[in-house]
């Protein structure tokens, strides 16, 4: 067998030889699941004390109720609540094909809504049926086997779920396929949980930063808040010019066709700097439509948009035209450093955004006359270019690690699918887990 090996944590996996999946098994669920309705009340007093009230999660399974909502939401009276022991699974059968299953393992004992199915394993592992039964594939079986008219409200019934087959490695196997997306589940909640940290720690400092400066210098009150005296303040429409963009007629091929002046929508903002464009207008374009050419060291501010786009803020590192979605700050002072402005508005991002929605708009939108209106500090430029590099630096290590998230997530995503079909042989890591 050829080799294929993983820089990832060092692991080193085989490619499966063509019959390697003759060792495993087709098996229907009922023959692997047991169900089981063991309700609160048939434990001991010392049980019941110990059984938490847990909600199942499409994204993070079991977890503690008052983990999800702040509080027990559940009625004072659980009796009828589903015991769950570890390694059990449990599912929601409203929700099911959207990933509601998981199996507990990260306590011995819990109670679960009555609604909920709870399942005991039978000579199986319960950690590799969790990720099995939550793949894609499973997912979209789920789905057809449903009754209902409304999704919302279609259910799977259990002997629907038990006809279901699933093809199982040996026992073995189950148990270190399950081991290695362990690990690698774990290697991106850590990065997961770095990138968190790196978000409230550049929040933190951009807040000390545009209050307090560099020099521990006294403070005085202003229009934007508390800021070090040495500073001044001034409105963005009297340093810089501000305006928007249009999108030409797709229908007219004149304004695309062979078009080679960039033009950015919205989509573009989440970068920090934006290097380029992914289409292109013509000369007719510009010429015939609200297209200004915006110049490099720009900063473009997203004045409409749904989820986190609204209120955004990026530099331009291209000359480039752009659309109606977006505002551009061209800084003709030359007291204002454009990188640092960038990064002040980027602190500002939840005001933007509450502008944006008070203004009327169920999408929200902010305006240029808002930009023009709204004032930012003026600290010396020698300030200015190191609290720009500080935060540059911030966002740089923040983007780093946003990608190894990124990258684990699809590593972890190509692993599943790899290792649950048998295409990828678990075998040498059983091996290098024996005892010499």
């Amino acid at each position: 067998m050829r080799r294929f090996e993983s820089c990832w944590k060092g692991w080193v996996l085989m490619v499966p030889a063509p019959k390697l999946n003759a060792l495993w098994e087709e098996k229907p669920l009922g023959e692997i699941l047991s169900e089981v309705s063991v309700r609160a009340s048939d434990l001991s007093r010392e049980e019941a004390d110990a059984a938490r009230v847990l909600s199942l999660t499409k994204n993070f399974g079991l977890i503690p109720q008052t983990d999800r909502f702040l509080k027990r939401i559940a009625t004072t009276d659980v009796s009828r609540y589903k015991v769950v022991r570890k390694g059990w699974l449990v599912y929601n059968p409203y929700v099911l094909w959207e990933g509601a299953i998981d199996a507990l393992e990260q306590e011995e004992i819990g109670l679960v809504s009555p609604v909920y199915h709870v399942w005991q394993p039978k000579r199986t592992c319960s950690e590799f049926l969790s990720y099995l039964l939550k793949t894609p594939e499973m997912l979209n079986a789920y789905l057809k086997v449903a009754h209902g008219t409304v999704k919302r409200r279609r259910a799977v019934r259990t002997s629907s779920f038990k006809k279901l087959s699933v093809m199982l490695p040996p026992l073995e196997e189950q148990t270190t396929i399950a081991r290695v997306l362990d690990a690698t589940r774990r290697a991106e909640e850590a990065r997961q949980h770095e990138l968190t940290l790196e978000r409230e720690r550049k929040a933190a400092l951009m807040q000390h930063l545009f209050t307090h400066g560099i020099r521990s210098e006294s403070a005085k009150m202003t229009e934007i808040g508390e800021i070090p005296r040495s500073w001044g303040v001034a409105k963005l429409g009297a340093i810089a010019k501000i305006g928007n963009g249009s999108t030409p007629k797709r229908s007219d091929e004149r304004y695309w066709r062979n078009g080679t002046i960039p033009w950015i929508t919205s989509t573009k903002i989440h970068d920090l700097t934006i290097t380029q464009a992914d289409q292109f207008v013509t000369d007719t374009a510009r010429n015939e439509c609200h297209l200004p050419l915006v110049s490099r060291g720009s900063v473009v501010v997203a004045i409409t948009g749904q989820g986190k786009t609204l209120g955004n803020a990026a530099i331009l590192a291209i000359d480039t035209c752009i659309n109606q979605h977006l505002a551009y700050i061209r800084f003709q002072d030359a007291s204002v450093q454009p990188q640092f402005a960038l990064f002040y508005l980027q602190s500002k991002y939840r005001y933007l955004r509450e502008i944006g929605a008070a203004g009327g708009s169920t999408k929200g939108a902010l305006t240029c006359g808002f930009l023009k209106r709204m004032s930012i500090p003026v600290p010396p430029p020698d300030q200015q270019s190191t609290i720009a590099g500080l935060l540059l630096a911030c966002e740089t290590r923040y983007k780093r690690l946003e990608k190894e998230v990124a990258l684990l997530s699809e590593f972890f995503r190509a692993i599943v699918e790899e290792l649950m079909t048998g295409r990828l042989s678990s075998i040498p890591l059983i091996e290098e887990y024996q005892p010499q």
